[in-house]
């Protein structure tokens, strides 16, 4: 096996300090090889080596501009050096190289959102999925962008795609019990967060934004032990245990104030304490 082989074996292995020797004495033995400094080059950012890195990269595409693998890592790079916008243009160089490499686009998109440029990562998100419609980690972030600008009707529909085409996934199941319920659609918010519940019963995220569900039901009773096991589960999940204190707090002063824009029984602190926990979940 020759130095290059045994630098990607490694690679592939996650043992990435152990490649670089190999991949050094790749390029070594062939310097027009774009190929062995991009791989180099991974494995040096993988290391926290991000100058060395950054020369090795920069070798790669002096021998070959069109390479999008070695785009990607420069991208990744310059983004670990907190320089987003020469992030943002190697994300184009790589698009430009190869525009089906769905990575570039999700890699941007998030570059954006973390920016506040919310329409412009949905705009490139929508391009992401016209490369591959079932690209789920740029549908899960499409309906996290949407949530946050809190554009239920447009979240649900991605939602629904997301469960359709992963229906063993629980967060697409989360997603869309969330969305349902912040259209109203309570009983069906259940039947969908029941379906995260299959999967994983003991899910500390789902087990809470059950229990916000069937506050809304009036089952408050339910409520309060789905909340219990919750943070019986997952004793560190801080969010579950401040729902949790907010409806005691309600029942012991026995407030009625109904939340804005929400018909039901969740009051407005429950609502706001539920709110937060669901932009921690769909960050």
């Amino acid at each position: 096996m020759d130095a290059l082989a045994q630098g990607i074996e490694l690679q592939q292995q996650g043992r990435y300090e152990e490649a670089i020797p190999f991949l050094e004495q790749a390029v070594q033995a062939n310097t027009a090889s774009y190929d062995g400094w991009t791989r180099l080059s991974k494995s040096l950012l993988e290391t926290g080596k991000h100058d060395k890195a950054l020369v090795a990269i920069e070798q790669a595409l002096g021998k070959n501009q069109r390479y999008a693998p070695a785009w990607l890592v420069k991208a990744h790079i310059l983004e670990q050096g907190n320089r987003p916008e020469q992030a943002i243009d190697a994300y184009n160089a790589a698009i430009q190289a190869d525009p089906n490499v769905v990575d570039a686009y999700l890699q941007k998109a998030l570059i954006l959102d973390g920016e506040h440029r919310q329409q412009e990562a949905l705009a490139v998100l929508d391009l992401a999925l016209r490369v591959d419609s079932t690209a789920m980690k740029a549908l899960i972030h499409k309906a996290r962008i949407l949530f946050r600008e809190e554009v239920y009707l447009q979240a649900l529909p991605i939602t629904d795609r997301l469960t359709r085409l992963y229906p063993g996934e629980g967060t697409g199941w989360r997603m869309k019990a969330f969305a349902l319920l912040m259209i109203r659609e309570r009983v069906e918010a259940e039947q969908a967060i029941n379906k995260a519940l299959e999967i994983d019963p003991n899910d500390s995220d789902a087990l809470t934004l059950k229990a916000g569900i069937i506050e809304e039901l009036g089952r408050k009773g339910e409520a309060r032990a789905l909340l219990k096991r919750a943070t019986e589960v997952d004793p560190h999940n801080e969010l579950a245990q401040e729902v949790r204190g907010q409806m005691q707090r309600e029942r012991n002063s026995k407030v009625a104030d109904a939340s804005v824009g929400i018909a039901g029984t969740v009051t407005r602190g429950f609502f706001v304490v539920l709110a937060e926990f669901i932009k921690a979940i769909f960050r």
